[in-house]
């Protein structure tokens, strides 16, 4: 990816070619032409609600247990939800993604407080929490594990110190994926379903 934004292109197989266009995490595209479509990978932006909905639809009562920024029980304040996730990711708060499957939403990921964690700084670190889902249907592919490598590169290109993340216990699919993509374990939280842990700890 080159850093004054202009176009690359690279063969990943062959016959399959992946374009990237990236000036900064804030405005990211990647396209893979593949032998089953044309995946894509690019920023929230404002009305992708209805995408984010999409892609809701597909993640079975596992996945959303699996997967919980949402309040997926309530249809309304999921919604809502939505709207603040745009909205994060608009004033570059979060830097937060969508996976397209021949343009179906079929991915979401995110860095949470990518453009500064209020918590970590108490320590003079900043230190974004990460989040994966992908649809059931898409699952086992690896589209799990390139969504964390890119997660990691925009840690990166952010300067962040590290990347933090809560997972399940039950979340074995999850625990290989970060664990092949060098996170470490440090220990077991207990946490409320729907507490934002960061705004809790800052009152």
């Amino acid at each position: 990816v080159h850093r004054d934004g202009h176009l690359g292109l690279v063969t990943a197989a062959a016959g399959d070619e992946v374009t990237v266009t990236a000036p900064d995490c804030w405005h990211l595209e990647l396209r893979a032409l593949l032998p089953d479509g044309c995946y894509r990978v690019r920023n929230l932006r404002p009305g992708d609600e209805d995408a984010l909905e999409t892609f809701a639809r597909q993640l079975g009562a596992h996945s959303r247990d699996m997967f919980g920024p949402y309040p997926w029980a309530d249809a309304a304040r999921c919604r809502e939800a939505f709207s603040d996730a745009i909205a994060q990711s608009t004033r570059r708060v979060d830097a937060s993604y969508m996976l397209e499957h021949d343009g179906r939403a079929v991915g979401h990921f995110f860095l949470w407080k990518a453009g500064g964690n209020p918590l970590s700084q108490r320590a003079s670190l900043e230190v974004p929490e990460l989040g994966v889902a992908v649809a059931d249907a898409y699952q086992g592919q690896g589209l799990g594990g390139l969504a964390v490598r890119i997660l990691q590169a925009v840690a990166r290109s952010l300067a962040a110190d590290a990347i933090e993340l809560t997972t399940a216990a039950a979340n074995e699919a999850g625990w290989q994926v970060y664990q092949r993509a060098g996170f470490e374990y440090v220990g077991m939280l207990r946490i409320p379903l729907d507490v934002d842990v960061t705004a809790a700890e800052l009152g």
